[in-house]
């Protein structure tokens, strides 16, 4: 398995059917934002893609927050059935994020069994949508 760290805007629609959509975006609200934060400041942005056998298998993207520097948005995540290293894409977006000198990731989750999810499996912490993880 490999994990390739996408820097392209131009591939971003490549990963358009691994988007989530919610409420206030669509998928192609999704791509048109990535897109842009890639042209705009590409060194604020991380986006995981892991291939297995020539086929993606998992995304992880995250960005350097709008407001606070010092903290990490975990954007869109989602993984195939079956896939066991979602743990190797949380550490490195962990390493990404001590490498720009941010001390806390987020993410913001509506569903409560995810919820609990993040907080067993990953040691996320946090009441209501708004979950976060201390990096340092």
């Amino acid at each position: 398995m490999r994990i390739l760290n996408m820097k392209n805007p131009d591939d971003v629609v490549k990963l358009w059917p691994w988007f989530t959509p919610t409420k206030a975006e669509s998928r192609m609200d999704i791509t048109l934002e990535l897109q842009n934060r890639l042209k705009d400041n590409p060194g604020n942005v991380l986006c995981l893609v892991a291939i297995s056998k020539g086929i993606a298998r998992a995304i992880l993207i995250s960005h350097i927050s709008d407001k606070s520097k010092k903290r990490v948005w975990i954007w869109q995540s989602r993984t195939e059935t079956g896939f066991t290293e979602q743990k190797l894409l949380f550490n490195a977006v962990k390493q990404w994020a001590k490498g720009r000198g941010c001390n806390q990731l987020r993410t913001s989750v509506s569903d409560p069994r995810w919820r609990k999810v993040l907080k067993r499996r990953y040691g996320f912490k946090g009441r209501g949508k708004e979950m976060r993880y201390n990096v340092a």
